[in-house]
């Protein structure tokens, strides 16, 4: 039956303005999905499947500390929850939940109120998360906490990024340990809900200014320090589950791999994928390509695999590495994209199977509820502008794309042998 479905798969006449780019991920996505056919046979027995895999989507909905904090026009009932209960209907497992730091690092919170802001909108936050975790157990998630730093932007109402860039690398260390174990001890989180305590080093590095992170060893010191808190407050020996995250585009991945699994206390790796083309930089290789590399490596060396972050960047081999990928991201928004997103979810699935993945997490599932009316010329604000009151629509109504649809008869069907 999933055969049938794929091949049902088609491909649409593309705008001009991005055939190019669609052309080369037609060709990326084509041989992704020829590796995964040549694989399912020789890597697995056909018909098995890796039984704790969960298919996940992103709640980005909750990244919106903002409105998460101050419950803007009854944001969490109005908006989150049923974003929420429209990827259970979907037949998803799972849901990704960031909870940026500092935001619950209780030294944090006592800086705020030194500088005269508000520390109630931080309770309110803490309380609204909680909120959220315990409704989406309630109807049947998994709940994926991502504690990574907070991007400047969203943390401007609490000038995350001054308090960031004041701290010592030993200070900063010993909150960055503190904020995890907050996160573990958020009412209504389940011991067996995983926390991936980086999201990418390099990320971190940006968005706190602690320029150690960018070294793969000290970062991996700073990762061991993090853990070895975690044991010593007692939140590690109840059978809860800690990773640590890797972009599967860096040069440094395999430095990277080779110092986290060193790290005795650290459960497993979370490897994230977004562009899946590249010709021009580092490895050499597709990205699909060291994504399979990578997950077959951390598997040998015994450690667990999630994939918080995958998607499709919709992007050329030229702009991989040289093209911010909020400038890129609400391209995603067309549905002429939408073949190339199947066939890549389909190869992705397989890969969570074939790699012996605990959970899996689709990026972007807002796709899967509506997409934009094509326009050219839009600009990047524009075409997310002109998304959100199309998405808004298609969610009150409880519609879906075929993209969703699609992505819901996988999931019921976990993925059987094609």
């Amino acid at each position: 039956m999933i055969r049938r479905i794929v091949k049902r798969i088609s491909w649409r006449s593309i705008p001009s303005e991005w055939q190019g780019v669609y052309n080369t991920l037609k060709t990326d996505t084509t041989d992704f999905s020829a590796s995964m056919d040549s694989k399912w046979g020789t890597v697995v027995a056909p018909g098995a499947t890796h039984p704790s895999f969960k298919s996940c989507a992103d709640g980005y909905l909750t990244a919106n500390y903002w409105n998460m904090a101050h419950n803007p026009s009854n944001y969490i009932d109005g908006y989150v929850k049923p974003f929420l209960l429209a990827l259970r209907n979907l037949g998803f497992a799972g849901v990704r939940i960031q909870i940026g730091y500092p935001l619950l690092d209780p030294v944090f919170w006592e800086w705020v109120t030194s500088q005269g802001y508000d520390r109630n909108q931080l309770s309110n936050l803490q309380t609204n998360f909680s909120d959220v975790i315990t409704y989406a157990h309630s109807i049947g998630l998994a709940v994926l906490v991502q504690s990574q730093t907070i991007e400047n932007a969203r943390g401007a109402t609490w000038h995350t990024d001054t308090y960031m860039a004041s701290q010592t690398w030993a200070a900063y260390k010993l909150a960055r340990a503190a904020h995890i174990n907050a996160v573990h001890d958020l009412p209504g989180l389940m011991t067996t809900d995983p926390i991936s305590v980086q999201s990418e080093a390099t990320n971190e590095a940006t968005h706190s200014g602690q320029a150690e992170l960018l070294d793969p060893a000290a970062n991996a010191v700073f990762l061991q320090s993090v853990m070895d808190a975690v044991d010593a407050a007692g939140n590690h020996a109840s059978g809860e589950k800690y990773y640590a995250g890797a972009g599967v585009w860096y040069g440094t991945l395999a430095t990277q791999l080779a110092n986290l699994y060193a790290i005795p206390n650290l459960d497993g790796i979370d490897l994230h994928t977004y562009p899946i083309n590249s010709r021009i930089a580092y490895p050499f290789t597709p990205y699909w390509t060291t994504w399979q590399n990578a997950s077959a490596s951390v598997n040998a060396h015994g450690k667990l695999l999630m994939a918080s972050e995958t998607d499709m960047m919709k992007e050329a081999d030229a702009e991989v590495g040289a093209v911010p990928g909020w400038d890129m991201f609400p391209r995603r928004h067309f549905s002429f994209w939408e073949p190339l997103d199947k066939s890549f979810r389909w190869s992705a699935v397989r890969m969570g199977h074939l790699y012996k993945y605990q959970y899996m997490s689709v990026s972007w599932p807002s796709e899967m509820i509506a997409w934009l009316p094509y326009q050219t010329g839009l600009t990047t604000d524009e075409m997310d502008a002109r998304y959100a009151p199309e998405f808004l629509a298609a969610l009150a109504a409880g519609r879906t794309t075929g993209l969703g649809d699609y992505m819901k008869k996988l999931n019921v069907k976990q993925w059987a042998t094609p």
